[in-house]
Protein backbone atom coordinates (compact mmCIF):
# COMPACT_ATOMS: atom_id res chain seq x y z
CA UNK A 1 0.00 0.00 0.00
CA UNK A 2 0.97 3.76 -0.88
CA UNK A 3 2.57 6.31 2.04
CA UNK A 4 -0.89 8.33 0.12
CA UNK A 5 -3.09 4.96 0.41
CA UNK A 6 -2.40 4.25 4.02
CA UNK A 7 -3.14 7.71 4.92
CA UNK A 8 -6.41 7.59 3.22
CA UNK A 9 -6.81 4.41 4.60
CA UNK A 10 -6.27 5.74 8.50
CA UNK A 11 -7.98 9.08 7.33
CA UNK A 12 -10.89 6.74 6.73
CA UNK A 13 -11.06 4.41 10.28
CA UNK A 14 -10.31 7.04 12.06
CA UNK A 15 -13.61 9.20 10.29
CA UNK A 16 -15.96 6.29 11.47
CA UNK A 17 -14.33 5.70 14.92
CA UNK A 18 -14.81 9.74 15.13
CA UNK A 19 -18.29 9.50 14.06
CA UNK A 20 -19.07 6.60 16.48
CA UNK A 21 -17.86 8.11 19.32
CA UNK A 22 -19.45 11.27 19.01
CA UNK A 23 -22.71 9.97 18.41
CA UNK A 24 -21.84 7.84 21.69
CA UNK A 25 -20.86 10.32 23.42
CA UNK A 26 -24.12 12.44 22.60
CA UNK A 27 -26.43 9.61 23.26
CA UNK A 28 -24.42 9.55 26.93
CA UNK A 29 -24.99 13.03 27.21
CA UNK A 30 -28.47 13.22 26.50
CA UNK A 31 -29.26 10.46 28.37
CA UNK A 32 -28.28 12.80 31.82
CA UNK A 33 -30.53 15.19 31.23
CA UNK A 34 -34.21 14.67 32.20
CA UNK A 35 -35.29 17.19 30.10
CA UNK A 36 -33.40 16.37 26.92
CA UNK A 37 -34.62 13.55 24.42
CA UNK A 38 -31.79 10.75 23.28
CA UNK A 39 -30.79 10.78 19.32
CA UNK A 40 -33.78 8.22 17.66
CA UNK A 41 -31.43 6.56 15.64
CA UNK A 42 -28.84 6.00 18.13
CA UNK A 43 -31.70 3.87 20.48
CA UNK A 44 -32.25 2.09 17.32
CA UNK A 45 -28.30 1.18 16.67
CA UNK A 46 -27.72 -2.41 18.00
CA UNK A 47 -24.72 -3.29 19.73
CA UNK A 48 -22.23 -5.63 18.54
CA UNK A 49 -23.42 -8.91 18.55
CA UNK A 50 -25.97 -8.53 21.18
CA UNK A 51 -29.15 -10.57 20.55
CA UNK A 52 -31.01 -9.84 17.93
CA UNK A 53 -34.56 -6.96 18.92
CA UNK A 54 -37.36 -6.03 16.80
CA UNK A 55 -36.60 -2.73 15.20
CA UNK A 56 -39.03 0.12 14.43
CA UNK A 57 -40.67 -0.27 11.16
CA UNK A 58 -39.24 2.53 8.56
CA UNK A 59 -38.14 2.19 5.07
CA UNK A 60 -34.85 1.51 3.14
CA UNK A 61 -33.79 4.97 1.97
CA UNK A 62 -33.29 5.85 -2.34
CA UNK A 63 -29.60 5.74 -2.74
CA UNK A 64 -26.76 4.86 -5.80
CA UNK A 65 -23.35 4.01 -5.54
CA UNK A 66 -20.64 2.27 -8.09
CA UNK A 67 -20.09 -0.98 -8.61
CA UNK A 68 -16.78 -2.67 -9.41
CA UNK A 69 -16.61 -2.21 -13.19
CA UNK A 70 -17.66 2.08 -11.96
CA UNK A 71 -21.55 1.99 -13.00
CA UNK A 72 -23.62 3.79 -11.27
CA UNK A 73 -26.17 1.57 -9.45
CA UNK A 74 -29.43 2.42 -7.77
CA UNK A 75 -31.13 0.70 -5.11
CA UNK A 76 -33.96 1.27 -6.84
CA UNK A 77 -33.04 -1.71 -9.15
CA UNK A 78 -33.71 -4.65 -6.96
CA UNK A 79 -37.77 -3.64 -6.12
CA UNK A 80 -39.77 -6.20 -4.94
CA UNK A 81 -37.05 -7.97 -3.71
CA UNK A 82 -36.60 -8.90 -0.42
CA UNK A 83 -32.78 -7.29 0.69
CA UNK A 84 -29.90 -8.41 2.26
CA UNK A 85 -27.73 -5.43 2.33
CA UNK A 86 -24.48 -6.34 3.63
CA UNK A 87 -21.77 -3.44 4.73
CA UNK A 88 -18.30 -4.87 4.58
CA UNK A 89 -14.68 -3.85 4.10
CA UNK A 90 -11.55 -6.00 2.83
CA UNK A 91 -9.96 -5.13 5.92
CA UNK A 92 -12.20 -6.21 8.42
CA UNK A 93 -11.96 -9.70 9.82
CA UNK A 94 -15.32 -10.90 10.44
CA UNK A 95 -16.28 -9.28 7.39
CA UNK A 96 -14.39 -11.63 5.57
CA UNK A 97 -15.82 -14.56 7.12
CA UNK A 98 -19.22 -13.90 6.53
CA UNK A 99 -18.36 -13.87 2.91
CA UNK A 100 -19.13 -17.02 2.30
CA UNK A 101 -22.08 -17.72 4.19
CA UNK A 102 -23.74 -14.41 2.05
CA UNK A 103 -22.40 -16.23 -1.24
CA UNK A 104 -24.05 -19.42 -0.36
CA UNK A 105 -27.15 -17.51 1.28
CA UNK A 106 -27.61 -15.73 -2.28
CA UNK A 107 -27.14 -19.05 -4.59
CA UNK A 108 -29.69 -21.15 -1.60
CA UNK A 109 -32.44 -18.24 -1.58
CA UNK A 110 -32.09 -16.26 -5.25
CA UNK A 111 -35.28 -18.39 -6.78
CA UNK A 112 -37.20 -17.15 -3.43
CA UNK A 113 -37.07 -13.16 -4.35
CA UNK A 114 -33.87 -12.93 -2.17
CA UNK A 115 -30.98 -10.47 -3.08
CA UNK A 116 -27.87 -10.06 -1.58
CA UNK A 117 -26.42 -6.83 -1.99
CA UNK A 118 -22.87 -5.85 -0.72
CA UNK A 119 -21.77 -2.47 -0.06
CA UNK A 120 -17.67 -1.68 0.79
CA UNK A 121 -16.92 0.82 3.09
CA UNK A 122 -13.45 0.92 1.41
CA UNK A 123 -11.39 2.03 -1.59
CA UNK A 124 -12.18 0.94 -4.95
CA UNK A 125 -9.22 -0.78 -5.98
CA UNK A 126 -8.85 -2.68 -2.66
CA UNK A 127 -12.27 -4.47 -3.34
CA UNK A 128 -11.50 -4.98 -6.74
CA UNK A 129 -8.08 -7.08 -6.35
CA UNK A 130 -10.01 -9.12 -2.73
CA UNK A 131 -12.92 -9.62 -5.37
CA UNK A 132 -10.68 -11.03 -7.81
CA UNK A 133 -10.21 -13.54 -5.41
CA UNK A 134 -13.54 -14.06 -4.05
CA UNK A 135 -16.13 -15.88 -6.25
CA UNK A 136 -19.32 -13.06 -5.59
CA UNK A 137 -22.77 -13.88 -7.02
CA UNK A 138 -23.85 -11.06 -5.90
CA UNK A 139 -23.67 -7.29 -6.46
CA UNK A 140 -20.94 -5.35 -4.85
CA UNK A 141 -20.96 -1.72 -4.90
CA UNK A 142 -18.12 0.59 -3.55
CA UNK A 143 -19.23 3.68 -1.05
CA UNK A 144 -16.18 4.40 1.03
CA UNK A 145 -17.40 7.99 2.70
CA UNK A 146 -20.95 7.93 1.13
CA UNK A 147 -21.07 3.93 2.61
CA UNK A 148 -21.11 5.82 6.30
CA UNK A 149 -24.09 8.43 5.49
CA UNK A 150 -25.91 5.44 3.70
CA UNK A 151 -25.95 3.64 6.67
CA UNK A 152 -27.19 6.36 9.16
CA UNK A 153 -29.75 6.32 7.08
CA UNK A 154 -30.80 3.24 7.70
CA UNK A 155 -30.78 3.90 11.05
CA UNK A 156 -27.56 2.19 11.96
CA UNK A 157 -24.82 4.00 14.28
CA UNK A 158 -21.58 3.33 11.98
CA UNK A 159 -20.35 1.89 15.18
CA UNK A 160 -18.24 -1.17 14.14
CA UNK A 161 -18.53 -4.13 10.92
CA UNK A 162 -19.75 -5.96 9.39
CA UNK A 163 -23.43 -4.97 9.77
CA UNK A 164 -26.61 -5.98 7.74
CA UNK A 165 -29.77 -4.71 6.90
CA UNK A 166 -32.86 -6.81 5.67
CA UNK A 167 -35.79 -5.64 3.99
CA UNK A 168 -38.85 -7.35 2.93
CA UNK A 169 -40.11 -7.02 -0.64
CA UNK A 170 -41.46 -3.29 -0.22
CA UNK A 171 -38.68 -2.14 1.13
CA UNK A 172 -39.63 -2.16 4.87
CA UNK A 173 -36.78 -2.44 7.03
CA UNK A 174 -37.39 -5.46 9.14
CA UNK A 175 -33.72 -6.27 10.72
CA UNK A 176 -30.22 -4.57 11.46
CA UNK A 177 -27.44 -6.63 12.84
CA UNK A 178 -24.40 -5.38 13.67
CA UNK A 179 -21.09 -7.74 13.68
CA UNK A 180 -21.03 -10.80 12.05
CA UNK A 181 -23.99 -12.31 10.72
CA UNK A 182 -24.37 -16.32 11.47
CA UNK A 183 -25.93 -18.58 9.01
CA UNK A 184 -28.62 -19.38 11.51
CA UNK A 185 -29.48 -16.18 12.16
CA UNK A 186 -29.94 -15.39 8.68
CA UNK A 187 -32.18 -18.22 7.86
CA UNK A 188 -34.58 -17.14 10.95
CA UNK A 189 -35.03 -13.76 9.64
CA UNK A 190 -35.23 -14.85 5.79
CA UNK A 191 -37.84 -17.71 6.83
CA UNK A 192 -40.29 -15.00 8.20
CA UNK A 193 -40.22 -13.35 4.68
CA UNK A 194 -40.14 -15.92 1.94
CA UNK A 195 -43.19 -17.67 0.50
Amino acid sequence: MTGTKQVAALTLALTACAVGGFLAYQFWEASQEDSVEPLPFIEEAPIADAPREPTEPSYRPIFSLSDLDGVERSIEEWDGRILVINFWATWCAPCRREIPMLIDLQKDYSDRNVQVIGIAVDFLEDVRAYAAETPFNYPILVGEQDAIEIAGQFGVAFVGMPFTVVTDATGLIVERHTGELLREEALEILDGLVE
